[in-house]
């Protein structure tokens, strides 16, 4: 942010000695043009420090939790990860969750989630993509798994 400050209120060297003379219609569209450009930079840092997603992925260990049972799975993602439909249950209001482990989710007791019934507790943190296919391409969306425990197979 400091930066594009800087470059915001800084006219390029190069800018201002083309010719060795220089007018000052020519520095003040340079300066105005950088100004302009600095603008945009403090108003895209500024909306991604007010962007909740990217403050959850920027704060390490900034997880939602969720649990419950496992209603639907497609474990045959072309990119290594199982694609998880999971039912939480009250005192919750009851809600259904895509969740998707990955080779790089911690998980605690009985493995990765492998079959319907099965029980989940875990953290999730971004969007993430289950690949079905490349060619056409097809996928499944859902939340990336940070870490699962999982009820031993049924």
């Amino acid at each position: 942010m400091i930066l594009a400050l800087f470059f915001a209120v800084t006219p390029f060297p190069q800018a201002v000695a083309q010719t060795g003379t220089s007018t000052s219609s020519q520095n003040r569209g340079t300066t105005i043009g950088l100004i302009g450009l600095g603008v945009i930079g403090l108003g895209v840092v500024g909306l991604s420090l007010l962007n909740p997603a990217s403050q959850a992925v920027s704060n390490v260990g900034a997880a939602l939790s969720f649990g419950g049972r496992i209603t639907s799975i497609y474990p045959a993602c072309q990119n290594g990860g199982i694609w998880v439909l999971v039912v939480q249950p009250p005192p919750k209001q009851p809600s259904v969750i895509a969740v998707i482990w990955t080779p790089a989710t911690k998980t605690y007791l009985a493995g990765p989630p492998r079959n319907i019934g099965q029980q989940l507790l875990g953290r999730f943190d971004v969007p993430y993509q289950c690949v079905i296919s490349y060619t056409p391409y097809s996928a499944l969306p859902g939340m990336r798994m940070t870490m699962v425990g999982t009820s031993p197979a049924i």
